[in-house]
């Protein structure tokens, strides 16, 4: 997180060859003298061979199984619930195309019973108040997805994602907050669940 004046301007996540984050849960957040502080736990799995590596997800290329159907349903929550669902399903649904998924949105002619593998979320955003910004305006998207299997109706996969953005207005800038939050979350959810669906076969 590139920070000036002890504001975040810019996020990019980098990855160390020698391991990866499998999957995390946030323990506890808390507004502190100033500063947003979360508390994580995380399962970090260290590399230890190409092979290894092989179908994990995290660091694989391989696509998912032929033809894996991937419906996607993220509502937005507070006042600007249309745009931000919109925004946190682009996202999303762009990290699963890009997997190798084919993807069907709400709405669209393919039900979600077809699919298979159900996505549904939410999508929210707040702003975050810094006199140092100026003419800017901060805001910190949070995108919560998980993964239901429709023949069992179990949840496979659960997770919650945040990211900031700035922007010249609060629409831009949480829209923005929430396409970056949901880019990460859905990156993570492709590959997991692409490791997933291989280990069924």
């Amino acid at each position: 997180t590139k920070v000036d004046a002890a504001v975040a301007v810019r996020q990019k996540i980098t990855a160390d060859v020698r391991g990866y984050i499998r999957r995390y849960e946030i323990i506890s957040e808390k507004a502190e003298a100033g500063f947003h502080k979360t508390v994580i736990r995380a399962l970090v799995l260290r590399r230890r061979s190409g092979e290894e590596d092989r179908g994990m997800g995290a660091d694989s290329t391989e696509p998912p199984p032929e033809n894996t159907r991937v419906s996607v349903t993220i509502l937005g929550s507070g006042p600007r619930a249309a745009a931000w669902g919109a925004s946190a399903v682009s996202s999303v649904s762009g990290r699963f195309l890009s997997r190798g998924f084919n993807v069907t949105e709400a709405g669209s002619s393919a039900p979600a019973a077809k699919s298979d593998l159900i996505v549904k979320g939410e999508a929210r955003a707040y702003e975050v108040r810094d006199p140092r910004l100026g003419a800017f305006l901060s805001y910190r998207g949070k995108v919560t997805l998980e993964v239901i299997e429709p023949g069992t109706g179990a949840v496979i996969w659960r997770r919650s994602q945040e990211a900031s953005a700035l922007g010249v207005d609060s629409q831009s800038a949480s829209s923005q907050a929430i396409e970056n939050a949901g880019a990460l979350i859905g990156a993570a959810a492709a590959d997991d669940l692409t490791a997933y669906l291989w280990k069924k076969f």
